[in-house]
């Protein structure tokens, strides 16, 4: 019976784990794409925000611009331990930011209400009322952000991809998303992409 049983199993079809894991891709990405706006909105207002507090501490900094954020960010926490009027400048940034923070984190809230989903991304200790430290958490919250949307839209495109139409003996003939999807290409054998457009970069 057990040797019945186990070759009906290894009989049956091989690729319910593999729609199963599909599926859940596939969720996965409708759920990032549901977000990518709101994900793009904040990026976009934490970045003027950043924008503006860079632009007017470079007016009373004696710091060395030019120098990666991170440098900045510690070199500006530097000037405020050994300079009072500079140091209020920055808490005044803090507060600001702090402020902002809270209404954008409010502002993420009412969009995720309005359209009646959960929200799979939290802000906490981004935005709102936990915020210890505005400018850097704006800083890495911006960073995150930009590496999330990157990447959904990696998933945007990975889902666009079709089998490039086998023109035999002649070459393949493939899209624009299908071209950039080395593993695919890589598997079918395909070494050079001449690109035939006008409109995308080489």
């Amino acid at each position: 019976a057990w040797r019945e049983k186990r070759g009906a199993e290894e009989g049956a079809p091989p690729h319910s784990a593999v729609k199963g894991f599909h599926e859940g891709v596939r969720s996965a990405l409708d759920l990032a794409l549901r977000e990518l706006g709101l994900l793009e909105m904040v990026a976009e207002v934490t970045k003027s925000w950043l924008d503006a507090f860079q632009e007017d501490m470079a007016k009373v900094s004696r710091a060395r611009q030019g120098l990666s954020k991170t440098r900045q960010l510690q070199n500006l926490t530097k000037e405020a331990d050994q300079d009072d009027e500079f140091k209020d400048h920055l808490c005044s940034w803090q507060t600001l930011l702090q402020e902002k923070s809270r209404s954008l984190g409010q502002a993420a809230e009412d969009w995720a209400k309005r359209r009646g989903v959960r929200r799979a991304f939290s802000f906490r200790g981004f935005l709102g009322e936990c915020v210890l430290n505005p400018v850097v958490d704006a800083y890495e919250l911006l960073v995150r952000l930009q590496q999330l949307i990157t990447r959904a839209k990696v998933m945007s495109n990975s889902s666009n991809v079709t089998r490039p139409a086998d023109l035999s003996p002649s070459p393949l003939l493939v899209g624009p998303v299908t071209s950039v999807c080395c593993h695919l290409l890589r598997e079918l054998g395909v070494t050079l992409i001449l690109n035939c457009t006008s409109d995308i970069p080489q």
